[in-house]
Order: C-alpha cells, then sequence, then structure tokens
C-alpha cells in the first residue's frame, strides 16, 4: 500500500503500474531507512520509468541484489530456497499446490516455512 501511495505522490498525472517481480523485490529488501529509504527508492523509480509500468530495471541494485554483500549469481544456497519458496507461495492458491510445484512434501514446506520465518 505504501508502494502505490508513493507512486500516486510522484507521479503526478502519470498513470504507473508496479509490475509483481517488482513488487517481490521490494518486499524482500531490508529497509534500513524505514518508510523515508523507501519514499526516496519509489520517488527515484517513478522518475526512472519512461513508459506507464515500474518494472525491477528501475529499482536501485543494492534491492535487486537478495543479499547485499553479494551479487545475485553468488547468494547462498538457503536464501534461495527461502526467496525461490515465497515467490511459489505468492503465486499459489494454497501449501498444497505450493509443495507439489517444488516437488516437496506438504510437512517438508512447513519445516521450511518455520526456519524460513515465511
Amino acid at each position: 500500500m505504501l508502494v502505490q501511495h508513493f507512486i500516486e505522490k510522484f507521479s503526478k498525472n502519470k498513470n504507473l503500474s508496479i509490475t509483481d517481480d517488482a513488487i517481490f523485490l521490494l518486499k524482500n529488501y531490508s529497509w534500513r531507512g524505514n518508510i523515508r529509504e523507501l519514499e526516496n527508492t519509489i520517488h527515484r523509480v517513478v522518475l526512472l520509468a519512461k513508459g506507464n509500468i515500474v518494472d525491477t530495471i528501475h529499482l536501485p541494485p543494492e534491492i535487486k541484489t537478495p543479499d547485499n554483500r553479494l551479487p545475485d549469481s553468488l547468494i547462498s544456497l538457503e536464501n534461495m530456497e527461502r526467496i525461490h519458496i515465497k515467490k511459489v507461495l505468492e503465486a499459489t492458491s494454497d501449501f498444497k499446490e505450493t509443495a507439489k510445484i517444488l516437488k516437496i512434501d506438504l510437512a517438508t514446506l512447513w519445516r521450511k516455512r518455520k526456519k524460513y520465518s515465511i
């Protein structure tokens, strides 16, 4: 809701929408500066967006990198698994379907959700 609020605030009369991938990255970023950092980021993103869609290419590199110390190709397996499970959970309607897509047992999904606080 905050992202949409800031998009509307900074886009003036442009009718901007944001992709699900961009929202996913924004949700998974550790916002050290809290709302002020988010507001500044969205302001920058709105300025960079050429068309009517805000996508991942408009986001700063630190948001696109899940582990803020390493590039995408060098994140830990555990972090990659957490991100992937979250993405599949958001795309499915229930845990049974998620477990089927991930090709793991429902109990394993439950343990991983608990482990990663998802």
